[in-house]
């Protein structure tokens, strides 16, 4: 008795001529049936020229590398001309004395000093000023004058 694997392979033998005659007219077919590349395109003269004046591939990757790097050469360049000339500026900064140094401090304070005096009791800065009367809020600039009491 013949196994089910060789009953189908005889029968795969026997049409197998067939399946080949079928395959050659299909693929014959499609061969009369297919146009010319020139006339797939409807530029083929164009694509000619294009072709005949543009360089190889390898080429143009090499001019594309080419490019890339001096791109990012130009750009380290100007980086360390820019840090060179922020570098040079740090270093002809005139040095204060300390007079100048407690001048600015100073006058930094004088210019802060209107927005530190948010008053203690919720009163608005801008409205009137209170009254010096007991009981009456107490600005907060008050504490941070140099004769003003500090608890910290």
């Amino acid at each position: 008795m013949r196994t089910p694997r060789e009953v189908l392979f005889d029968r795969h033998r026997a049409v197998t001529p067939r399946l080949d005659a079928v395959r050659e007219q299909a693929v014959r077919a499609l061969s009369r049936h297919r146009p010319a590349p020139e006339a797939a395109s409807g530029c083929a003269g164009w694509h000619r020229w294009f072709r005949a004046f543009l360089p190889p591939r390898p080429v143009r990757w090499a001019l594309a590398v080419v490019w890339l790097i001096t791109g990012l050469l130009q750009g380290w360049v100007a980086w360390e001309v820019r840090m060179n000339d922020l570098a040079a500026a740090a270093v002809q900064r005139p040095r204060l004395s300390r007079a100048e140094l407690q001048e600015r401090a100073l006058l930094r304070q004088r210019l802060l000093e209107p927005l530190q005096d948010v008053l203690v009791g919720g009163t608005t800065p801008g409205a009137e000023p209170p009254s010096r009367e007991v009981g009456a809020p107490e600005p907060v600039s008050w504490m941070m004058r140099p004769g003003g009491f500090c608890p910290v």
